[in-house]
């Protein structure tokens, strides 16, 4: 209303590019608009009153759309941060395997004790989004709260990765043939290992199966040839195992032996043991043992008999030499 009354008139409508956007107040509006929107505004040589609207009108402009706008932006951009910290959270809790709580759910929590159940899992593509939203890195002392318990590392990987990493170190313990390397090693590994993974049960890491042929040899090894505790129960289990197939490339690519071969070695060490099976019992286990050893010679050699691994061929070279000499006659 007042570009209109303050229109350029007289002499001064001369020096107006286009007269027309002050002819009544519907064209004045449709140009305030525009200079509040930053469209565009009047052109040509405005006289000082009319500037005076055109300059009071930019300063309107950035408290009545600048301001506000950005705004609006600024309160977009954070919701999409807190939901991608929230999506991010969900799903990893979801991973470990965890009840997460949201912000709303942990304030009732304490009264009816509801909480929210882990929906749903996040891509690749998703969660390099999430970790440019949300953050690559979650506050470990007030974010990780949201998660029941500070959760921890997935309890299943964990044991995965020490068993990776101590059953190369028990190996060379038990080859210094000390019994005492032997005992060190066997409690190494129950301690880190085997106990855990009994104590996870179903939880655990479907490749701890693994861990009862390695516990054999470990037991076998500490005591020195004699009986000890659960030795029928071992020799039963190697007698009717069943091992999945990626267990024998697995091995040989994590300790540089084929799987056959540390279960031969099982029942090499088993059908050793005095006193304490038959000779039956020793037989079959023999047979047995030779049978992985032809199953490894077949994983440690190519079809032109090249040698696969030479560390793994050599210690599948010492257990057959070892079996094949139990079961010479005497």
């Amino acid at each position: 209303v007042l570009m209109y009354y303050l229109r350029p008139q007289g002499l001064d409508v001369d020096g107006v590019d286009d007269i027309s956007d002050f002819e009544s107040i519907g064209s004045t509006m449709v140009l305030s608009i525009m200079m509040l929107t930053g469209q565009g505004g009047p052109s040509g040589k405005l006289p000082w009153y009319t500037q005076a609207i055109v300059l009071l009108t930019g300063i309107f402009s950035v408290a009545m759309f600048a301001i506000p706008a950005s705004m609006l932006t600024w309160g977009f951009e954070a919701e999409a941060q807190r939901l991608g910290i929230k999506a991010k959270r969900r799903a990893l809790a979801k991973r470990k395997g965890v009840v997460y709580r949201s912000d709303s759910s942990s304030s009732s929590g304490s009264s009816d004790g509801s909480s929210v159940s882990c929906i749903g899992d996040i891509s690749t593509s998703d969660e390099e989004y999430m970790n440019i939203i949300g953050g690559e890195d979650d506050d470990e002392s007030g974010n990780d709260g949201n998660i029941c318990s500070n959760v921890a590392r997935d309890e299943a990987t964990e044991l995965v990765t020490k068993a990776t990493i101590l059953i190369p170190i028990c190996r060379t313990l038990i080859n210094q043939r000390q019994t005492s390397a032997a005992k060190k090693a066997l409690e190494l590994f129950k301690t880190h290992v085997s106990d855990p993974a009994a104590l996870a049960g179903k939880k655990a890491h479907p490749s701890m199966i693994a861990n009862v042929t390695i516990m054999i040899v470990l037991k076998c090894r500490s005591s020195g040839g004699e009986a000890y505790a659960d030795v029928v129960t071992d020799v039963a289990y190697m007698l009717n195992r069943n091992d999945p197939a990626y267990f024998e490339t697995g091995a040989l690519t994590l300790w540089d032996a084929a799987w056959s071969t540390i279960c031969a070695e099982a029942c090499l060490c088993l059908a050793k043991m005095t006193g304490c099976i038959s000779h039956d019992e020793s037989s079959a286990l023999i047979k047995e043992g030779l049978k992985c050893l032809e199953e490894s010679s077949n994983t440690l050699k190519k079809e032109d008999g090249t040698i696969v691994n030479s560390m793994a061929h050599s210690y599948h070279s010492h257990v057959l030499s070892e079996l094949e000499n139990l079961s010479a006659p005497v």
